[in-house]
């Protein structure tokens, strides 16, 4: 374990696509689809960490629930 600690190392804006699916009650296949799609802007760190925008997966979230958007695969 590392002796040094990092308390924000990223925007605290970023999350994984683990939580991207938990905030859009949605799998992570369609989270993928809807990144696949350009519906969310990747963000990419050190090639091994893919990031999201917390405020892009609200608000498409928020469209899906309102039935604003088509779930079904794109």
């Amino acid at each position: 374990m590392s002796k040094f600690h990092i308390d924000q190392p990223l925007d605290p804006n970023l999350i994984t696509r683990e939580e991207a699916a938990v905030i859009m009650r949605r799998s992570l296949g369609s989270v993928g689809n809807y990144i696949d799609a350009g519906r969310f802007t990747r963000y990419d760190l050190t090639g091994r960490c893919l990031f999201l925008d917390r405020r892009e997966v609200e608000e498409l979230a928020t469209e899906i629930n309102s039935g604003r958007v088509n779930v079904t695969r794109h």
